[in-house]
């Protein structure tokens, strides 16, 4: 999207943002963890970062930490969360920021550095992980969440080619052109929402608005089953076929269905928490 739309000349033109393609690297690894680029000139996951020197490596450790998965955005989303949800959390940012120090990582070549943390700040670490997996359980992956998730889509996708929206050179276009059209893409926010609510002469968004009328009304999509798998392996063993379910109201039909798979965890899967948390005391490395 960068070189499709020329996107460096306008960070350059409209904010000064000297950026080559180096810094634009940096940014996508910092973000998605260690990219290369294939012969189609498409990014795919690497095998290690490219971007940054080893001694500047702990710059990947601030926004997406692929490493140990303690990073700012997480921290963001903690606060927010918490504080709109009415969730205490015991894990303390700042605290955490101010015990945190760039130091040469034992793991490692002596020429790479990584953010450590005081060795007695392994529970604050613990608290984070488990506010994590509570914010999942209790609001991310709530039924109520997930219903209304899934219906938002719907009425987006209903509303998909028969929405037209106008763009600031009074050009029109459908939502799903959103894809093809920078310009288009950036008038996409919540705002959509209330544009379909209120389309009432085009008959053919009636699907998609009636959908986002049954949300103002709390008539959501029912949680029918839910399954509770130890493993990968066991979903295929266990999931309900579809048609067993049609078969006890007559009023459903299989398009009616929808089948949701989540995974809690406290952030790296089925690693051991901290195995991986670099931490020092009063200045000595210790791997914990």
């Amino acid at each position: 999207m960068v070189e499709k739309y020329n996107l460096k000349e306008v960070f350059r033109r409209k904010y000064d943002y000297k950026l080559n393609g180096y810094d634009f690297h940096m940014i996508k690894e910092m973000i998605y963890g260690p990219l290369v680029k294939n012969d189609k000139q498409e990014y795919k996951k690497a095998d290690s970062y490219k971007a940054i020197q080893s001694d500047r490596h702990f710059l990947y450790q601030i926004v997406s930490n692929k490493a140990n998965q303690i990073d700012v955005d997480k921290w963001d989303y903690f606060a927010r969360d918490s504080h709109h949800l009415g969730v205490s959390s015991n894990f303390l940012h700042d605290r955490f920021i101010k015990f945190a120090r760039v130091l040469q990582d034992p793991r490692e070549d002596e020429r790479m550095k990584s953010i450590c943390y005081r060795d007695k700040e392994a529970h604050s670490a613990y608290e984070m992980f488990h506010t994590r997996y509570r914010l999942y359980r209790m609001a991310y992956f709530h039924p109520v969440t997930v219903a209304v998730d899934l219906m938002i889509c719907d009425a987006l996708m209903k509303a998909a080619d028969d929405l037209e929206l106008t763009k600031s050179n009074r050009e029109t276009f459908s939502m799903r052109d959103i894809l093809h059209d920078m310009d288009a893409y950036i008038m996409l926010d919540d705002t959509i929402l209330n544009v379909i609510r209120r389309s009432h002469l085009n008959p053919k968004l009636d699907e998609a608005r009636d959908i986002l009328e049954r949300i103002q009304r709390r008539e959501l999509y029912k949680l029918v089953r839910r399954i509770k798998l130890e493993n990968d392996a066991d979903i295929n063993e266990h999931l309900v076929k579809i048609e067993d379910i049609v078969g006890y109201d007559d009023s459903l039909k299989a398009e009616d269905i929808c089948f949701k798979i989540v995974s809690l965890n406290y952030g790296m899967g089925d690693k051991i928490l901290l195995t991986t948390f670099c931490s020092t005391t009063r200045g000595i490395i210790s791997q914990n």
